[in-house]
């Protein structure tokens, strides 16, 4: 799965957002499994970032069958690719794989 975040102002610094990653597509109506684990990378698509995985502002977050990662400190005018590769519990584990583009613009004052 690949879907594209809105554009992101500038974060303050210190401010912290949020992506979901939804994998609820990806499991039978109704299943109760969800997501064991996950793997995060960041890299940049579009720009210069020279440390693009300090974008990671935490750990990832699972609830249920959706991924949150949480970001800061974004550099304006860099495109990040966020990789995301989420392992489920279920009784044959599957690596369900997603990415989002992560566009910032230069924060208006």
């Amino acid at each position: 799965m690949t879907r594209r975040v809105g554009t992101q102002d500038e974060l303050p610094t210190g401010a912290l957002d949020a992506i979901e990653f939804d994998f609820s597509g990806s499991f039978p109506e109704g299943s109760t499994s969800g997501i064991a684990s996950v793997a995060t990378t960041f890299t940049v698509a579009r720009g210069v970032d020279a440390t693009p995985e300090a974008l990671e502002a935490d750990a990832p977050q699972i609830n249920g069958q959706s991924v949150f990662v949480y970001v800061q400190g974004s550099v304006p005018n860099v495109t990040y690719l966020i990789d995301c590769l989420a392992t489920t519990n279920e009784a044959v584990p599957r690596v369900l794989p997603a990415a989002c583009y992560l566009p910032v613009v230069p924060r208006h004052t």
